[in-house]
């Protein structure tokens, strides 16, 4: 089995692919290559995951800027011309979409050359790429039933996020133990692959509070953009961070932060929520403002609809709400465990094996 996989932009595009390509490459002993562009997140995650990947460069649709619009189209000709050769040359069964627009130009590529094609989109409104070429697409995966009716594609399943098998697995105890977590609860603070300002800086506010640093185990990361900037503040503020606050730019071992987690404080990307869903987290959810159809809200706010989530706006973030949520969450009886439970009751946790079998079928 020969297989191409195009995602790109952002964590939430390319793990999705990284997960689908371990498990066609474990059951199968597929050949994988993945299509990506330079100078993005994909550069990096790809190779480091073990895959090759061939770049190419796909333009960024604008829904208010026409003539910006018509370079995008010139792009995306040029972009499909490109990933025409790199399938001609490595001769696939499927290609497959996870999202981001590189996901675009690679799969209208396979379908107008005859080749199979499957796509999945992780969230609860479909992305302008699933929009694209959905309809031509032997199957389309949906993470969310809400959108099955608004889809159009040959085949639909409702199969919901792939998670890596890392998070599938793992012991809290021991993760604690090993990232040294004592008895007082542990806080993950991300706000995603790309890091988010206001997320970050509303932390330093709520650790600038000496009880708070005493109170909690704290593990944020910033993004490896802001990494410089929040420790730079934190220093100009005088903030003494003891050894139970740990404040990185990324991390590696997300499924091993998780399982020791006892409340996550995030974005509300799809895969970020189908990763909390199995570990049965508890979660705040702040999504962010700045994605397409406001989809990280309509993600949380299924999860705060389930009760296994606290939802909050981004303009209404900030540490004194942050100190009001936790006093709630940890100081209510029950709260916690009805919350973990209310996440499991979300998961997928078979939505990769559902994925792997389906594309199985129709080759």
């Amino acid at each position: 089995m020969k297989v191409i996989m195009a995602a790109g932009g952002t964590g939430g595009h390319i793990y999705p692919a990284i997960a689908i390509a371990n498990e066609l490459k474990s059951r199968y002993n597929a050949e994988i290559i993945f299509i990506g562009q330079k100078n993005r997140l994909e550069a990096t995650l790809v190779p480091k995951a073990g895959y090759k990947i061939e770049f190419i460069r796909s333009g960024v649709f604008y829904r208010n800027n026409p003539i910006k619009n018509i370079r995008s189209v010139f792009r995306l000709t040029k972009a499909i011309l490109r990933s025409k050769k790199i399938i001609r040359d490595f001769k696939p069964d499927i290609v497959i979409g996870t999202g981001g627009y590189i996901s675009a130009p690679t799969v209208m590529a396979a379908q107008q050359l005859g080749i199979k094609t499957a796509i999945h989109e992780q969230n609860a409104f479909l992305g302008v790429a699933t929009r694209l070429v959905a309809k031509k697409a032997d199957i389309l995966f949906l993470s969310f039933d809400k959108n099955a009716n608004s889809a159009n594609a040959k085949k639909i399943i409702v199969s919901g996020n792939p998670v890596r098998s890392e998070f599938l697995k793992g012991d809290k105890e021991e993760a604690r133990k090993s990232l040294k977590i004592d008895a007082r609860p542990l806080l993950y603070i991300s706000g995603g692959s790309q890091g988010a300002g206001k997320i970050n800086y509303s932390v330093i506010d709520f650790l600038e509070k000496e009880e708070n640093r005493s109170l909690y185990n704290v593990i944020m990361s910033t993004g490896n953009q802001y990494y410089d900037e929040i420790i730079a503040e934190i220093k100009k503020r005088g903030i003494d961070l003891p050894e139970n606050i740990k404040i990185i730019p990324y991390a590696d071992n997300v499924p091993e932060i998780m399982t020791a987690a006892d409340v996550a404080i995030t974005r509300s990307g799809a895969i970020t929520l189908a990763e909390i869903a199995v570990k049965g987290l508890p979660s705040i959810l702040v999504p962010s403002p700045n994605v397409t159809d406001d989809h990280q809200y309509f993600n949380a706010k299924a999860y705060e609809d389930a009760g296994a989530a606290v939802l909050i706006r981004e303009e209404s973030f900030s540490a004194a709400k942050l100190e009001e949520i936790l006093l709630y969450v940890f100081g209510k009886q029950n709260t916690l465990s009805a919350m973990s439970r209310a996440a499991q009751s979300v998961a997928k946790p078979e939505a990769l094996d559902t994925i792997i079998n389906e594309i199985s079928s129709i080759l």
